[in-house]
């Protein structure tokens, strides 16, 4: 790779030398670079424009996406760190804000994208007219339809493969004692209510024509509350190293061609490639849902 020239010249510097020497052919430029001699060099970037590349870097970048503060070892085991050490898990509580006319009008619109279908072009509609009296902010009834196969199975998938391997390790005290940061998360996980989950997606089912964003609120609770706990540790690789340490301590005490190993390394695969669709498309697949339950101005 050809090496970058050196930064000699102070911004803008270039330019009017140009202009001062005019218009010049190839060969006389190379005729006057021969006289008058000196490096070859570029301008200095003006350090307010590198301020602001750095403001918008920082304004764009998404809280959530902090990742854990320790570096795996090449075995792909996290090292043995104290729990203090690590990144500490922040809880956030629900707040229940009442909305304004134009927060449900922009919320309806984001709702209604061909990415979230959360709402119907009729519910889109009845939107505009949610200051007349006996307005019901209904919901898709194909979003509540299809909430098992877009949900339920996803976290399922994640929540009962987690629950068999954490079943799997045989010295649990000694597991968290080892690295208590991702027993932590792991426990989170497996403390998903998906029973609840699913109680609550057929409850709404029973009634999917006339399913409003106030008869979700518990579903949200229900989807959000563990996404929230885990909302400062990224899916890859705080979660999925985390997997892989259960995975190893639910292995450790099994010969290697062991049938056990084999079936808890196909539930490590499920839940590894379900953490990306939980933790990533699910949870921003959701949003505008979350956001006509709460309001946005509860985390300004």
């Amino acid at each position: 790779m050809a090496e970058r020239p050196k930064e000699l010249f102070n911004p803008g510097e270039l330019a009017r030398t140009r202009k001062n020497l005019g218009d010049l052919t190839e060969e006389e430029a190379k005729r006057v670079a021969g006289i008058l001699g000196g490096e070859i060099g570029i301008e200095r970037t003006d350090e307010a424009v590198e301020q602001s590349y750095k403001h918008l870097a920082d304004q764009n970048r998404r809280k959530h996406d902090a990742v854990l503060d320790y570096h795996p070892r090449r075995d792909g085991l996290p090292k043995q760190t104290e729990g203090p050490k690590h990144q500490k898990i922040v809880t956030t509580q629900f707040k229940e804000v009442k909305q304004s006319y134009f927060e449900r009008i922009r919320i309806s619109l984001l709702c209604f994208r061909s990415e979230y279908r959360i709402k119907s072009f009729p519910n889109l509609v009845a939107a505009y007219f949610s200051f007349l009296p006996g307005y019901k902010n209904r919901i898709n009834p194909l979003f509540i339809k299809t909430l098992n196969s877009r949900v339920y199975n996803h976290i399922e998938a994640l929540v009962t493969s987690c629950r068999i391997l954490y079943a799997g390790v045989e010295h649990k005290d000694i597991a968290e004692g080892r690295d208590p940061y991702f027993w932590k998360i792991i426990k989170t996980i497996i403390e998903w209510d998906i029973e609840g989950l699913e109680n609550e997606i057929s409850r709404l089912k029973s009634f999917s024509a006339s399913v409003t964003a106030e008869s979700c609120t518990n579903l949200v609770r229900k989807i959000y509350t563990p996404l929230f706990l885990l909302s400062k540790i990224h899916y890859d690789p705080g979660i999925k190293d985390s997997l892989e340490y259960l995975y190893t301590m639910a292995t450790a005490s099994l010969p290697p061609k062991n049938l056990k190993v084999v079936k808890l390394r196909r539930r490590y695969t499920i839940a590894f490639e379900e953490v990306y669709h939980v933790f990533s498309e699910l949870k921003y697949g959701l949003y505008p849902l979350l956001l006509m339950v709460i309001s946005p101005k509860a985390y300004s």
